[in-house]
């Protein structure tokens, strides 16, 4: 009985077996680690297979194939068509799947660690509580994909697309995620301690309770996402959009805004303690019971904003527009309003706190 499972490939051998099933005989294969490059193995069930070292499966079809728990560790899967495949549990460490396609494909508790998965299509795949630490996924497709819980610490995801995509709990620690589409995206209680998102477009997103310590999101654009409760501390933030962010008590100690765009943000009740928030716009937010001392906000607009309880003890406010801007009840004590001195007149008598 003869199989051709090679398809396509130009390299096209035939697979001679006797009285042996199509599955068996490529079980058989991948154990000698035959090339199996363009085989058509759509729909296989190929589950707890486990493969020779380099096998190449390149520009492989493997749709809708069971590959649970299988063990591919560094199978060659470039440019594979894998939609709709289960790869649960599956093992492929070091395994070079980019350009392959996933979509739709069930990944959960798969260890890619250390794979290549740059340029993949992974639109509404399952990969939670994947194992991705340190994978290169640059400007892969993950489009509504589940990342929940996904550890992927030292993952290159620079201008991957992330809409919609759930990533709450996951790991993303010291990854690199410059000019990534997070728009729309569950990124609550996501750790991102030192990790680069710089450029990033996270507009709507939802960042709840995430980890952000020493993040780089300079120039992201944040328009009208969730912060509440993160921890930003020393997070730098330059220049980038947060208008209509809710910040509410999120920690953003020692955290670089310098020409952040803060318009119509609420900040009640977060922690500024001396971050450096000079020259930004942050006309029409709400910066009521705020801590603030010793924090930077020279320059900055803060017309119409709601300072009212806050503790600006110690805060410099050199240069800033404080038109119309609340303070009803705030702590000034020590503040700086101009250059080497104290000028009380800058702050409305009806809007003044203690100074």
């Amino acid at each position: 009985m003869r199989f051709d499972i090679l398809g396509r490939s130009v390299s096209e051998v035939l697979l001679s077996v006797e009285g042996d099933d199509l599955e068996s005989a490529v079980v058989a294969a991948l154990a000698r680690s035959e090339r199996l490059q363009g085989a058509s193995l759509a729909g296989l069930q190929l589950a707890q297979l486990t493969v020779g070292p380099g096998v190449c499966l390149r520009d492989s079809d493997l749709s809708g194939a069971d590959l649970a728990a299988a063990d591919l560790t560094g199978a060659d899967l470039a440019d594979a068509e894998l939609s709709g495949a289960c790869l649960s549990r599956a093992c492929l460490a070091g395994a070079d799947l980019s350009g392959a396609t996933l979509t739709g494909a069930d990944l959960s508790s798969a260890d890619l660690t250390g794979a290549d998965l740059s340029g993949v299509d992974l639109t509404g795949a399952n990969l939670s509580r994947a194992r991705l630490y340190g994978c290169r996924m640059t400007g892969a497709e993950l489009i509504g994909a589940n990342l929940t819980r996904a550890d992927l610490r030292e993952a290159e995801l620079t201008r991957a697309d992330l809409r919609g995509a759930t990533l709450s709990g996951a790991n993303l620690c010291d990854g690199r995620l410059h000019g990534a589409i997070l728009t729309g995206a569950d990124l609550s209680h996501v750790r991102l301690n030192d990790a680069t998102l710089s450029q990033a477009r996270l507009c709507g997103a939802d960042l709840t309770e995430a980890h952000l310590k020493r993040c780089n999101m300079t120039g992201a654009s944040l328009i009208g996402s969730c912060l509440s409760s993160a921890r930003l501390t020393e997070a730098d933030l330059t220049g980038a959009d947060l208008r209509g962010c809710n910040l509410s008590d999120a920690h953003l100690d020692r955290a670089i805004l310098e020409g952040a765009r803060l318009s119509g943000t609420d900040l009640s009740g977060a922690d500024l303690k001396r971050a450096r928030l000079s020259i930004t716009e942050m006309d029409g937010s709400d910066l009521s019971s705020a801590r603030l001392s010793q924090a930077d906000l020279s320059e900055a607009n803060l017309n119409h904003a709601d300072l009212s309880r806050a503790d600006l003890r110690g805060a410099v406010l050199t240069g800033a527009d404080l038109s119309d801007a609340n303070f009803a009840g705030a702590n000034l004590s020590g503040a700086r309003l101009d250059p080497g001195e104290r000028d009380e007149r800058e702050i409305p008598q009806e809007n003044k706190g203690s100074i």
